[in-house]
């Protein structure tokens, strides 16, 4: 009797604190809250038939009002029983669901930042290769002796710097050319004027 008490207790403790999701699983528990009240009642009710009878002993067969309680607790039990096991259903089905929605937005959200991660490594790639392009086409006109040509340099970015030096290598030769030019005129005319 102590131990089926305790453990009647125990249930109706864990039963107070669940908490159910859904209108119809908090229709469920209430039921379960309800069916564990009253099997504490017919166990009560039990114990003290049983008290007043005296037939505390296994001896002997069982009284009809006996049995009327006992085939109450069981009724009441098996119910009690498959109100928990479709909780227990209906919990796990919404436990799924979440899991698969979360797997759905994890997937989108990867599916969406691979998107925008391609697109960015695209943008970079066609940054990369026009100023790739731009100094290799000013490398050409540079070879074929237009010292005057400019290349690009704004961006920010490393081909930029790489085209702000190329640049200014560009004006230094010029520079430098100017010099020459300038000093071949020089002797030139010095050479003119001692003919």
């Amino acid at each position: 009797h102590d131990k089926w008490l305790k453990a009647h207790l125990e249930l109706g403790l864990s039963l107070s604190r669940e908490l159910a999701l859904t209108e119809q699983d908090q229709k469920v528990l209430e039921d379960v809250k309800q069916l564990h009240r009253e099997i504490g009642r017919s166990f009560s009710l039990l114990v003290a038939h049983l008290a007043e009878r005296g037939a505390a002993t296994s001896e002997g067969p069982v009284s009809p009002a006996t049995q009327m309680i006992l085939d109450d607790l069981l009724e009441k039990s098996a119910s009690m029983v498959i109100s928990a096991n479709t909780l227990s259903a209906n919990s796990h089905y919404q436990a799924t669901h979440l899991q698969r929605t979360a797997y759905l937005i994890i997937i989108v959200i990867s599916a969406g930042l691979s998107f925008v991660l391609a697109m960015s490594s695209i943008a970079l790639g066609r940054r990369i290769h026009t100023g790739i392009g731009q100094l290799s086409d000013g490398m050409r006109d540079i070879a074929r002796g237009n010292l005057n040509h400019v290349i690009d340099d704004t961006g920010g970015d490393e081909i930029a710097e790489l085209s702000s030096g190329f640049n200014r290598m560009l004006k230094e030769l010029r520079s430098a050319g100017d010099k020459l030019q300038a000093e071949i005129d020089e002797r030139e005319k010095t050479a003119r004027s001692l003919r």
